[in-house]
């Protein structure tokens, strides 16, 4: 009985093509993409606008921080500021 030797080519066929069917397989964390919310994202852009020119070291910036805070403070476990 005669051995075939496989070439190497083929050997990176097999295993890639295995790493792609467990990967596949896989179907991800089960979660959608969230959907996007068009009046909720032109709501925040306005709440941003209406804090008007935010220079450093102004209200406005003061005013910023405060709201970028709040806003981000409700939905992390913790907020670093800078």
């Amino acid at each position: 009985m005669k051995c075939s030797k496989k070439r190497p080519i083929d050997l990176l066929v097999s295993v890639f093509s295995c790493m792609m069917l467990a990967i596949s397989s896989l179907g991800g964390c089960g979660k959608s993409a969230p959907t996007f919310d068009g009046d909720r994202a032109y709501c925040y852009l306005q709440e941003q606008c209406d804090i008007g020119p935010r220079n450093p070291g102004s209200e406005g910036a003061r005013k910023a921080l405060d709201y970028y805070s709040a806003f981000f403070s409700e939905r992390v476990d913790s907020l670093v500021l800078q």
